[in-house]
């Protein structure tokens, strides 16, 4: 199982993101990115330690952060009166 964490990691990642990329941003919007985010972040630190791990983590703070920024700066500039 910890030869390919790394790489279910990765997929859950993907998996929490997916409705970015089909437009579908919804109320179960949060509900499956929390869950997805979670479940690959244990899949991350229960992985081997190799590359794929290193991989593995990366990509998921990179989406996370790239996610909060995009919602703070949507709050910070959205012009609501």
């Amino acid at each position: 199982m910890k030869r390919y964490s790394a790489a279910l990691s990765i997929v859950f990642t993907l998996i929490g993101i997916s409705p970015l990329f089909i437009y579908d941003i919804s109320e179960w919007f949060l509900q499956i990115l929390i869950v997805s985010m979670a479940i690959s972040l244990i899949f991350a630190l229960c992985a081997e330690k190799n590359i794929w791990r290193k991989i593995a983590l990366w990509f998921l703070g990179l989406v996370f952060l790239v996610l909060v920024l995009f919602f703070l700066a949507m709050t910070i500039l959205w012009d609501e009166p």
